[in-house]
């Protein structure tokens, strides 16, 4: 127990950190394009909580360099601090309906994804190809108390126990079989925030990741490794 306890401590200081590093970040920054061409398939890099886009290079360069065919890699648009900037991130994008997607997402990131998804489904759109929730806790009864209080209701701002109608849409999520089928999920077994319990979701593709934090997941090779052998898989 002591050692979850230190474990969530110090993820608690790396996010602090992160949220230093958010004040001396640009807010926007512009995706990358491959080869000055149009690609058919896009993908959609969401940021967690306090997480500047900048965060995620490591994971926009190694995508370009392994994923086949060559694809469009976006950078996260902004940067969220609470459950109540998930909409207006959403509403921000600058989705091309001529291409299809693919949403990659790091905890807080991973709601966006899912929100994505969810609207997606409900137009009885096949335009979102597959969702990867990276370390996105989905089941808050296997939460450790101390991120509870702090991460999830201190500073994300949200009651377990009485979600937002929009967090309630990614709840129902674990009851609808149909979207599962489009969900990867990669967990950590050294997250002491959100361990693999909290992250997994009945009916979609579990992978697991060894020897990295939450936060050392938006720079960690097996994480990236892991997302490539998805995407590449929904891409045949």
């Amino acid at each position: 127990m002591e050692f979850m306890i230190a474990g969530a401590i110090a993820e608690l200081m790396s996010l602090a950190v992160a949220a230093k590093k958010t004040l001396f970040s640009s807010f926007k920054t512009p995706a990358m394009r491959l080869n000055g061409k149009k690609q058919k398939v896009a993908i959609y890099i969401h940021g967690g909580m306090f997480a500047p886009p900048q965060s995620y290079s490591f994971w926009q360069s190694y995508l370009a360099r392994h994923i086949r065919p060559r694809t469009h890699v976006n950078l996260p648009r902004g940067v969220v601090w609470h459950h109540s900037h998930l909409e207006p991130y959403l509403a921000s994008a600058p989705y091309d309906e001529s291409m299809q997607e693919i949403h990659i997402g790091h905890s807080m990131g991973g709601f966006i994804s899912l929100m994505r998804l969810y609207d997606e489904q409900a137009l009885q759109s096949d335009r979102i190809l597959k969702v990867i929730l990276v370390g996105t806790p989905l089941n808050p009864e296997h939460l450790h108390p101390l991120v509870v209080r702090t991460i999830v209701r201190l500073l994300a701002g949200v009651n377990p126990r009485l979600l937002p109608p929009r967090l309630q849409q990614i709840q129902d999520v674990r009851q609808n079989g149909t979207i599962a089928k489009k969900v990867a999920i990669i967990a950590s077994s050294k997250d002491v925030l959100f361990p693999p319990k909290a992250c997994y979701l009945e009916g979609a593709d579990y992978r697991e990741v060894k020897n990295t934090t939450h936060v050392g997941m938006a720079h960690d090779v097996d994480t990236c490794k892991t997302a490539c052998s998805i995407i590449n898989s929904a891409l045949r």
